[in-house]
């Protein structure tokens, strides 16, 4: 916690504008479930679940302007040697045969950072099912042999819980494509996809009376993205209201296609 006073040092801000300014920061931290806390005699708190609150820190650092995702760190992750991690990542993808997107790769750095100085005091808790769904796609072996070398390089101890969300975010952005063999239960669940991204395609076209089931691109392309989004749907617990009543006015004839599909 922190004190109002303390607070208004700070940012060298009069107390009443340090509310207003909490205001602010509270309805953005609404939408990941966080909730802020102001108590006379006691001060200023975040309440909310740590997953949460780690998504909330990433979406920050990766969507702000006033400085980089390495300045950020050194607030919300200080005295982790980025340099360090930042080889950690590298060196994985050169072992798996692959480069990230700028995005993903500080993405990927954010998350590894956030579990290196918080997993002693503020531990996830990740349920069986969750563990056991995720486990079955390559971007949890890939998290796993990555903390193994985080563990190695920074002397850390890691364990299951933060390897679970880290691949979870993976999987919620789409950093890797899945490799799974037919017997898997990931091919199997990948395999339902296509067939309903195919019905997908053929509910559109026929509320568009246009013919869109030999597009090949769009199909590879919502391939591409109905799992991470599914992931996301799944495993991310922010409010997305405002986003869809947004929606629903700009874009009236997309939400009725949407509309439509959510009864497939």
């Amino acid at each position: 916690k922190i004190t109002l006073e303390q607070l208004s040092q700070t940012m060298y801000d009069s107390i009443p504008v340090v509310r207003k300014k909490l205001a602010v920061c509270s309805e953005w931290l609404s939408l990941f479930g966080l909730q802020v806390n102001i108590r006379r005699n006691y001060g200023v708190s975040l309440e909310g679940f740590e997953e949460n609150i780690r998504l909330a820190i990433c979406h920050l650092l990766l969507n702000n302007e006033l400085y980089s995702v390495e300045e950020g760190l050194e607030i919300f992750a200080a005295g982790v040697n980025q340099e360090k991690l930042k080889k950690c990542i590298s060196d994985m993808e050169k072992g798996w045969n692959f480069k990230f997107s700028e995005d993903s790769f500080y993405s990927l750095l954010i998350y590894a950072a956030l579990s290196i100085v918080r997993y002693k005091k503020c531990s996830l808790h990740m349920d069986e099912t969750e563990h056991d769904t995720v486990c079955q796609y390559n971007e949890y072996k890939w998290a796993k042999s990555l903390f193994e070398m985080i563990n190695e390089t920074f002397s850390t101890h890691i364990e299951e819980d933060e390897i679970v969300f880290f691949a979870i975010q993976q999987l919620c952005s789409g950093t890797l494509h899945n490799f799974s063999f037919e017997d898997n239960i990931a091919y199997r669940y990948d395999e339902k996809l296509k067939e309903f991204i195919r019905k997908i395609i053929s509910v559109v076209s026929e509320v568009l009376n246009v013919d869109l089931t030999q597009d090949s691109e769009l199909y590879y392309g919502l391939l591409n993205h109905i799992r991470p989004a599914i992931f996301r749907m799944r495993f991310e617990k922010h409010s997305t209201d405002t986003l869809t009543d947004f929606i629903k006015e700009e874009y009236k004839d997309t939400f009725r296609v949407s509309w439509a599909l959510s009864m497939l």
